[in-house]
């Protein structure tokens, strides 16, 4: 596994129930952050061209015609904000800003959902990351939009795994990655640091 490879990792990864006629859904808990490899940030910035639409694509590949089909899909009205030549991060910025929240009486679409969840929609059914790795679990394996891995196994199903569990109080010195910290515990964190690697922060003039 290397910086190339498309990947997606979600720090605690949210996965809803699925079975045979069900979606795969799962997106980032995002008070845990996302960390995508190098190959996957690539496929977020490369410009997507769709001549035309209902091409016929292979699940596994991250190409326009892959993109173009699941533009064509339209699952969530989000092909009306796509112009030829923009990214996947372009197309989201349109999808998620062009109707403003706070003008719900204006919308003529409308967005509703949290951001959350667009990234999940975004990674799982734009192939923005490779399949996850196989699982106990024969409906992820089989399902074409299962691409977002929970970061060190760490997901939320009927209850918190590993790193999920560093909410607030449960945050322990050192964790790699936490949600809804106090300001105290990142000042005392902050210092602790500072004084195991001194040479990674610099003095103030």
């Amino acid at each position: 596994m290397g910086s190339s490879d498309d990947l997606f990792f979600a720090g605690c990864l949210i996965r809803h129930p699925m079975g045979p006629k069900e979606a795969n859904i799962t997106n980032p808990f995002g008070g845990f952050g996302s960390i995508l490899s190098n190959g996957a940030l690539r496929n977020l910035f490369r410009p997507i061209h769709c001549p035309t639409f209902g091409l016929v694509s292979n699940e596994e590949s991250t190409s326009n015609e892959a993109i173009c089909n699941q533009l064509d899909d339209d699952i969530v009205w989000e092909r009306q904000y796509f112009q030829n030549g923009m990214s996947l991060t372009e197309l989201m910025h349109r999808y998620t800003s062009a109707e403003r929240y706070r003008r719900v009486d204006e919308w003529k679409a409308g967005y509703c959902m949290h951001s959350d969840w667009v990234l999940g929609y975004f990674a799982n059914h734009y192939n923005i990351s490779k399949h996850v790795a196989p699982t106990a679990n024969k409906w992820i394996n089989s399902s074409p939009h299962a691409r977002i891995e929970a970061y060190k196994g760490s997901q939320i199903y009927d209850k918190p795994t590993g790193i999920c569990n560093n909410e607030g109080a449960n945050c322990k010195e050192g964790s790699e990655l936490c949600h809804r910290v106090t300001p105290q515990w990142m000042e005392d964190e902050t210092r602790r640091w500072k004084l195991k690697v001194p040479e990674r922060f610099k003095s103030n003039p």
